[in-house]
């Protein structure tokens, strides 16, 4: 049997290499992009000062704040004053 297939158009000719300058290409893309300055670098913003353009909220008083429901009081009942009754039918 003849071989059909023309080797000037086969598709896996040119992979390794297209695949080769590929890597090339985004390696030295990540190179560029990580050694890449600004023109003019900014100075550091102090922020101790009262010029930063904020300030704290003043924090509320503790009388303020409402107990949370969800914590456990001090007035939970004693488990032994809680009667237990189990009845058995064998």
């Amino acid at each position: 049997m003849e071989y059909k297939k023309n080797p000037r158009v086969d598709i896996h000719r040119w992979s390794s290499l297209i695949f080769q300058l590929s890597l090339i290409t985004v390696l030295s893309l990540v190179i560029m992009a990580f050694e890449w300055s600004s023109a003019s670098p900014m100075p550091p913003i102090d922020l101790t000062s009262s010029r930063a353009g904020f300030q704290l909220p003043p924090l509320p008083d503790e009388s303020e704040i409402p107990p949370d429901p969800l914590l456990p009081t001090e007035q939970n009942p004693n488990l032994e004053d809680i009667p237990i009754q189990i009845h058995l039918d064998i």
